[in-house]
């Protein structure tokens, strides 16, 4: 875990605008937003800005209100494993059929 940001304004009453630490690498979007306390808060929806210290934007978890988090510090969570995803199916295509079964 390690410190995004301070949450500095609320945008359209939905999204929270988190102002980054300089030198902090971006987030990815999806990924993860936690409190100090390690509640997690919600998800990065876009990193707009200048690449030397961009902004984030946070959807909030339904039980935060936007407005509550302002100036407090945000951290980014622990990134999992990867290679966690689906595997890709590397024989025919699905929709091609062998053998016997083969149309027309």
């Amino acid at each position: 875990m390690r410190k995004l940001g301070t949450a500095r304004r609320v945008f359209r009453d939905k999204l929270v605008i988190v102002e980054t630490l300089p030198g902090t690498r971006p987030p990815r979007i999806g990924d993860a937003l936690l409190l100090a306390d390690h509640t997690p808060v919600g998800k990065v929806v876009d990193v707009i800005g200048p690449v030397n210290r961009p902004f984030v934007l946070l959807f909030p978890n339904p039980r935060f209100r936007p407005r509550d988090l302002l100036g407090k510090a945000l951290y980014l969570a622990a990134p999992g494993r990867k290679g966690q995803g689906r595997r890709r199916h590397r024989g025919t295509p699905r929709g091609r059929l062998r053998g016997r079964h083969r149309r027309g």
